[in-house]
C-alpha cells in the first residue's frame, strides 16, 4: 500500500504484485538491501506499471468511438 501511494502520488497508476511474481518483488527488495542495487526493484515496478497502463488503453480504446464534425471523440 505504501507503494502504491508513493505511485500514485508521483502520478503513476497503483499496482498489483500477483501472487506468481512475490518471490521476484521479494528477491528486487533483497538486492536492494545486500548491494544498494535498486535497478531490479525499479525495472520490476516499471513492468507492471507499463501492464496498467495497457490494461487502462485496452479499456478505452474498446469504448465506442463515434465520428463528429470536430473529429471523432470517445463517446461514454
Amino acid at each position: 500500500m505504501i507503494m502504491n501511494y508513493q505511485l500514485m502520488a508521483a502520478g503513476f497508476l497503483p499496482v498489483s504484485i500477483a501472487k506468481e511474481n512475490r518471490l521476484e518483488y521479494y528477491e528486487a527488495l533483497d538486492t536492494y538491501a545486500a548491494r544498494h542495487d535498486l535497478q531490479p526493484f525499479a525495472e520490476m515496478v516499471a513492468a507492471l506499471e507499463e501492464q496498467r497502463l495497457d490494461e487502462y488503453l485496452g479499456i478505452v480504446c474498446d469504448m465506442d468511438i463515434k465520428g463528429t464534425e470536430d473529429g471523432p471523440r470517445l463517446q461514454m
